[in-house]
């Protein structure tokens, strides 16, 4: 069985920053990994400058590439073979993240993109199965803090739809767009154009629910969003959060966690998946107040987080 997962980025990669730009692809089954393959997608004037590496659910870390190991401009590469050995017969099931350090000064590069492929062993269900008369609800998550220019939405299905059959798509800021559903025979395919979501945040998690009225499984669905260029992102300095340091900090900017409204709106069960990739440094680091703390900062309550602030605790 192949699953393969894609996260398109155009995350920045510190200068000389040895915690690099971090990203983790979240794999839900549990299947007995086969065989790994990454793919990435980087811009760089001197990828000779970069070090890749990957960890596995397992936290194993393999370093895929090293400094000096490459002069062209760009780095588009599939790794593959003796040097992902260490995940063979891994269980697939939890956090795979991929780390790009840019060890040189001057030059900076972009992570595009970057693919997780996994072969396993084959299992006679796909990853999300709907029975009759139950809601799904599926959930993916963007990391770039942007106002939406465009969004299409792809659906894959199998197994056939009725009239009871529901379909919709919310955004991360709320927005709820009922989708059309057609009984197209057994196997269908969707793409639905939502101009309706244009000037929104692309930001946070986008959740796919499917109301089906018949046994029937979404085999796949994904989102490609288009973003209005050169409009510059706020930083607000997070480090106003009472538990949070600059290099946390930075942990939550490279998570597209840029501002007190966001940080003010994401989940503290999603801040700490930031936390636990980042290492068991940062683990120990409890972030729940850490979203009421940045509701009274974006509001501008200076005087009722310094009162909150002086009763917390290394922020809890």
């Amino acid at each position: 069985m192949k699953y393969q997962k894609q996260r398109i980025l155009n995350k920045l990669i510190p200068d000389e920053n040895y915690l690099g730009v971090l990203d983790t692809i979240n794999v839900h089954r549990n299947l007995t990994v086969k065989t790994v393959e990454v793919e990435i997608n980087v811009s760089h004037n001197h990828p000779s400058d970069l070090a890749v590496e990957l960890t596995g659910p397992n936290d194993v870390t393999v370093t895929l590439d090293g400094p000096g190991k490459d002069n062209s401009k760009g780095l588009q590469k599939t790794y593959s073979g003796e040097v992902l050995q260490k995940f063979e017969g891994l269980k697939s099931a939890g956090n795979w993240s991929l780390r790009v350090i840019d060890t040189s000064k001057d030059d900076t590069g972009i992570l595009k993109d970057w693919s997780l492929i996994l072969i396993t062993k084959n299992s006679k269900r796909t990853e999300i199965f709907s029975l009759p008369n139950t809601e799904l609800n599926s959930v993916q998550v963007c990391h770039i803090e942007q106002k939406i220019k465009n969004v299409a939405l792809h659906v894959q299905l199998s197994n056939a739809l009725n009239e009871k059959s529901k379909l919709s798509l919310e955004s991360p800021t709320g927005t709820i767009i009922k989708l059309p559903v057609k009984n197209e025979g057994n196997n269908i395919e969707y793409t639905h154009e939502l101009n309706i979501l244009n000037g929104e945040s692309s930001n946070g998690k986008w959740k796919l629910t499917l109301d089906s009225g018949a046994t029937l499984t979404l085999k796949g669905w994904k989102l490609k969003i288009e973003t209005v260029e050169n409009v510059p992102l706020v930083r607000d300095d997070l480090t106003k959060i009472e538990g949070i340091g600059p290099k946390i900090k930075q942990l939550l900017y490279n998570g597209g966690i840029l501002s007190f409204d966001r940080l003010s709106k994401t989940d503290p069960s999603d801040i700490k998946e930031i936390l636990n990739a980042a290492g068991p440094r940062y683990q120990m680091h409890n972030p729940n107040s850490w979203p009421k703390q940045s509701a009274l900062a974006a509001a501008g309550k200076w005087e009722e987080l310094e009162k909150l602030q002086n009763i917390l605790d290394g922020g809890k």
